[in-house]
C-alpha cells in the first residue's frame, strides 16, 4: 500500500503549536506519540482555513507570543495547499451536493431538479441547516481533492458518512 500523507484541521494544529512551543498536556503527549510512530517520509500539509483560523485565535487572544509560537508551528509544514477551482469544482461541490441529498430537509428537495436548484440559488440552504461547518467542509474538500489523511479531533460526523472511501479521518489527539 502506498505511503498516504496527512492534512492537519485546526484542532490538531492548535495542540502541534503547544507542543512545539514546549507545553505538555494529555493532547500533546498524544500528538507527540502519534508523530514519532509516522513513517520517516510521511509528509504532513496545511491548508489556508487552518491558518486562518489559528490567526484569528492568536489576534485575539489575551496573550500576543501566541501569534509567534503559532507562525513557528505554521512553518514546520511541507506546506499549504491552495484552494483552487479544482478543489471547488471536483471537490467542495460533490461534497456539498451528497450533503444536500442526504441531510437537507425534504422539503428543500420536492419538485423537479431544475426548480430544485432555482430555489437553491435564490435562497440556499445553508451549512447550519445541515448540521455542518462550512469551513470544515472546505478542509475535507481540499484532504479529498490531494487524497490525504483529514487529522481532526473533531466529529464531523455527517461529513465522515458522505465522504464514502473517498476521505480518510484520523483522531491524533486520543488518549
Amino acid at each position: 500500500m502506498a505511503q498516504r500523507d496527512y492534512l492537519l484541521d485546526t484542532t490538531t494544529l492548535s495542540v502541534f503549536s503547544r507542543l512545539k512551543s514546549g507545553r505538555r498536556d494529555t493532547q500533546c503527549d498524544a500528538l507527540s506519540k502519534k508523530l514519532d510512530q509516522l513513517p520517516p517520509d510521511a509528509k504532513l500539509f496545511l491548508c489556508p482555513i487552518c491558518v486562518g483560523e489559528m490567526e484569528r485565535g492568536a489576534r485575539i487572544a489575551p496573550n500576543p507570543a501566541i501569534l509567534s509560537d503559532i507562525r513557528s508551528a505554521i512553518s514546520s509544514f511541507k506546506g499549504v495547499l491552495p484552494i483552487d477551482e479544482k478543489v471547488a469544482s471536483e471537490c467542495y461541490s460533490e461534497l456539498w451536493a451528497r450533503l444536500f441529498n442526504h441531510y437537507a430537509a425534504k422539503d428543500k428537495r420536492v419538485g423537479a431538479p431544475e426548480k430544485i436548484r432555482r430555489r437553491e440559488l435564490l435562497s440556499p440552504t445553508h451549512s447550519y441547516d445541515m448540521q455542518v461547518q462550512e469551513n470544515d467542509l472546505w478542509l475535507t474538500a481540499v484532504a479529498m481533492y490531494h487524497k490525504l489523511i483529514l487529522v481532526t479531533h473533531d466529529k464531523m460526523e455527517r461529513l465522515r458518512s458522505i465522504s464514502k472511501d473517498d476521505v480518510q479521518f484520523e483522531d491524533w489527539l486520543k488518549q
